[in-house]
């Protein structure tokens, strides 16, 4: 019996060494590498989830070329992102365009342990009818239809990070910061190719409860304050919530040798490359489940 514990005893403390000077020797190589050759490291470690890193604002944004693009937008998504612990607000708003309808949505909250918000354009390909747009499946636009969008996301009046660039789903993701979507605000703009397309979307804004006075067009540019009220299940909210909370703790105490976003995850990386894989999952890599399928800006893409 003394034996057989002695030899867990001994087990234990041999690991609890391998680790202590593992860590030494991954803290070691962190800080012997520039911050050029980390953000590089780090991006090239991003790119096949879709994203990448903002040395600007220090976190994480999605790539142009994503694979998530291929899938485009179904409204079922947002309807089962409870289950995969992504707690946001979302408003998803619909305008007729040159002969189709087209979609573009806000989001922002928790996804996982990464407070974020997001910004998506897509299209139908066709006109749809209002009882249509809810079932439809948009395709996320082309190269060419792209447009330039700006979001700043702010918590309690403190900016966690503002982005702009020319995409098709600009988003900004704050990693082991956990909030209440309720408490966070966005500030978002569209810019659009025409004044037409310009007007046909504060239509949709109003049509979506917009008040006029919420919105600002100026030329081809139509700025708004996303703050919507909650479409997701409380008793869901919180249990999921609950979860979040959890696990930012724990990656912020795993990582917290480090303070910035890029050293602390290219710590997870390589002490737990597998816990690294699953947080860079965190968005959009679940929508093949989903019934349907298919202020200056201090970060531009």
């Amino acid at each position: 019996m003394y034996f057989i514990f002695g030899i867990f005893l001994a087990a234990g403390v041999v690991c609890g060494l391998v680790l202590h000077f593992r860590k030494k020797a991954v803290i070691r190589e962190i800080c012997g590498m520039s911050s050029c050759e980390k953000a590089d490291r780090l991006c090239e470690l991003l790119h096949p989830w879709g994203f990448t890193y903002l040395p600007s604002m220090d976190v994480l944004s999605s790539g142009k070329d994503a694979w998530q693009r291929e899938f485009g937008y179904h409204a079922a998504f947002d309807r089962s992102a409870t289950h995969f612990h992504m707690i946001f607000d979302c408003e998803p708003v619909y305008f007729d365009y040159l002969g189709e309808t087209w979609l573009i949505e806000f989001w922002k909250g928790q996804y996982g342990i990464n407070t974020g918000g997001e910004i998506g354009v897509y299209h139908a390909g066709r006109l749809l009818e209002s009882n249509e747009r809810e079932n439809a499946h948009f395709q996320s636009v082309s190269d060419d239809q792209m447009l330039p969008l700006s979001m700043e996301l702010t918590e309690g009046g403190r900016r966690i990070f503002s982005i702009c660039g020319r995409h098709w789903w600009l988003t900004g993701f704050d990693v082991g910061r956990f909030s209440r979507p309720e408490e966070l605000e966005m500030k978002a703009s569209v810019t659009c190719p025409d004044r037409e397309m310009a007007e046909a979307f504060v239509k949709g804004l109003l049509e979506a409860g917009y008040d006029r006075c919420e919105l600002t067009l100026c030329d081809r540019t139509v700025s708004l304050l996303f703050d919507p009220p909650s479409s997701q299940h409380r008793c869901q909210r919180r249990l999921a919530q609950w979860s979040n909370r959890l696990w930012c703790f724990l990656y912020c105490w795993i990582t917290g040798v480090f303070c910035s976003t890029l050293d602390r995850m290219l710590y997870l990386y390589l002490m737990l490359p597998f816990v690294f894989r699953r947080l860079v999952r965190f968005r959009k890599s679940n929508r093949q489940r989903c019934p349907g399928r298919q202020s200056g800006m201090g970060g531009c893409l």
